[in-house]
């Protein structure tokens, strides 16, 4: 281990005893330096302050510490800690200073860095007369032995003893330090004598004025114009009796402020009332800050969110029957999740909507829905009418389901409500096809319905339906699908054989009853 050189014969002459006295192995060597190194920390050696260290540091956590609870009796430890990320590190020392009137030294255990192994730690000794905590050091006793950074080098606990600041300041005789594995020989890492900016010190304050805004709370929105309630929690978590205002601000505008008085440990609810007339439609953050002079600023806000929308409008309108104009009872209007029942004139109104676009849809049992865009502006209604059509059915029937190629069936159904007189299609296709095929288009009667005779060409399994396109009053409507076979002719002869042969057997039939009839005479009487 490097030493820190000597100034003066004082310093030489100390040394020289403790090594006249050990140097002949009787305590180890690393021992017997860390005992130099103890006596070096007793000498008066000037200390830079240093904050917010250069990397690699070694530096108090926390480094600053402005907390009025902690009162007389009570403890605050610090962390003496290396940010240093190397792998080689075999050893460190340092020392402390503190203000004596404030903080009482207490403890000193060794931290996360050197552990395991051959570790070794000497705690250092508190001089609460003077303020010091004498040279504390953690090393492996066994030469070559290192540990990886960054870690804590050990912790220190202070019992609080008065009130007022005191600076937790590392020694010049702090080090972090490092093994050589070529040279075999230790050397510094961090050396706060000669790298006073790698060093962090640390500072209490426990005599402070402290109050503290603990909640603001508001709704979350609210229209232009209301007057919107905030609370606001306040709190002395202090040692002194605090007379402060806490002012409210949206967005760094003034809303309102209140004089409050509270003594130490005591709370209260400060309640505000913000009129949001002519402010901007927007989202906000609502600021609570407490103001009070030589204030620990750390908790003297807190902050919420609101969203200030325009005043609502409203959508209104009638649901009528597209056929007759009469109202719909029990038809129902929604907009965007909005929504309202028609009275018995068949009017709906919905309100309370934000300023927005919205898709309208009206709906009623045994009717086809309808939907239409509207705007609503603040303060404004806007009207959406309705006339929703009657919902429709259609059906069709095959009569045979199975014929003969050659062979007719009757395609027949009825459109409901009665149309007369509207068009419907048939349309056919081959099972397992997905296009349908127009088959026919025909005519509803008087009583609404349609008929037509269909002769298939092609043997095969068939799928028949029928749609109609609706009008004005009544929704369009397609039937169920229908099945119907035709079969090949029996194999021998031609169809059309069987045709020519039962005309000739029906005109043979005929003459012969023709015959018949005139050979037959009434007898003579």
């Amino acid at each position: 281990m490097n030493l820190v050189s000597s100034k003066g014969k004082e310093k030489q002459k100390s040394m020289k005893t403790l090594y006249n006295l050990y140097g002949k192995k009787l305590l180890p060597l690393p021992i017997l330096l860390l005992l130099i190194l103890s006596l070096l920390s007793t000498l008066n050696v000037n200390t830079i302050k240093v904050f917010a260290a250069e990397s690699p540091c070694i530096k108090v956590i926390p480094d600053i510490t402005v907390d009025p609870t902690l009162t007389l009796g009570k403890n605050y430890t610090v962390s003496i800690y290396t940010d240093y990320a190397g792998s080689n590190v075999t050893s460190y020392q340092f020392t402390l200073s503190y203000n004596p009137s404030i903080l009482e030294g207490y403890e000193v255990a060794n931290g996360d860095l050197i552990v395991g192994g051959s570790a070794r730690f000497i705690a250092g000794l508190f001089n609460n007369v003077a303020g010091k905590l004498s040279l504390t050091v953690g090393f492996y006793f066994n030469e070559g032995e290192v540990t990886s950074g960054p870690g804590t080098l050990a912790t220190v606990t202070f019992r609080v003893i008065g009130l007022g600041t005191s600076d937790i300041t590392i020694g010049p005789e702090t080090k972090l330090i490092g093994w050589d594995s070529w040279e075999w020989k230790e050397y510094y890492i961090i050396d706060a004598a000669t790298q006073p900016t790698h060093i962090q010190h640390g500072s209490f304050d426990n005599d402070v004025h402290d109050v503290s805004i603990t909640s603001v709370a508001t709704s979350s929105e609210a229209t232009q114009g209301d007057d919107v309630a905030i609370d606001v929690d306040v709190a002395n978590p202090g040692i002194y009796q605090e007379t402060f205002e806490v002012e409210i601000t949206y967005d760094g505008a003034y809303i309102g402020s209140k004089l409050v008085t509270l003594s130490p440990g005591n709370s209260t609810t400060l309640y505000f009332s913000w009129n949001t007339t002519g402010v901007a439609p927007n989202s906000y953050i609502i600021t609570a800050e407490a103001v009070l002079t030589d204030d620990n600023p750390a908790n003297n806000q807190k902050t919420t969110s609101i969203v200030i929308e325009l005043p609502p409008g409203a959508i209104a309108g009638n649901i009528t029957d597209a056929s007759t104009g009469l109202p719909i009872e029990g038809a129902i209007a929604t907009a965007n999740g909005y929504s309202a029942t028609v009275d018995t004139n068949g009017h709906y109104n919905i309100t309370d909507l934000p300023v927005g676009t919205y898709n309208v849809t009206a709906r009623a049992t045994g009717y086809g829905s309808d939907s239409k865009l509207a705007t609503v502006e603040s303060e404004k209604t806007t009207s959406v009418n309705f006339a929703l059509r009657v919902n429709s059915t259609i059906t069709i029937s095959v009569d045979p389901t199975t014929i003969t190629i050659g062979e007719n069936t009757t395609l027949s159904g009825s459109v409901s409500p009665p149309r007369v007189g509207v068009n419907v299609t048939i349309q056919y296709r081959l099972k397992g096809e997905k296009t349908w095929i127009n088959l026919t288009t025909v005519t509803t009667n008087e009583q609404s319905q349609y008929s037509h005779v269909w002769t298939p060409e092609t043997a095969g399994a068939y799928e028949i339906k029928a749609r109609w396109p609706g009008d004005k009053s009544i929704l369009p409507a397609e039937s169920k699908v229908q099945s119907i076979t035709v079969k090949e002719l029996p194999s021998g002869n031609p169809w059309y054989l069987f045709i020519a042969a039962a005309g000739v057997t029906a005109i043979i039939i005929a003459a012969a009853a023709i015959y018949f009839l005139r050979t037959r005479k009434p007898k003579p009487t």
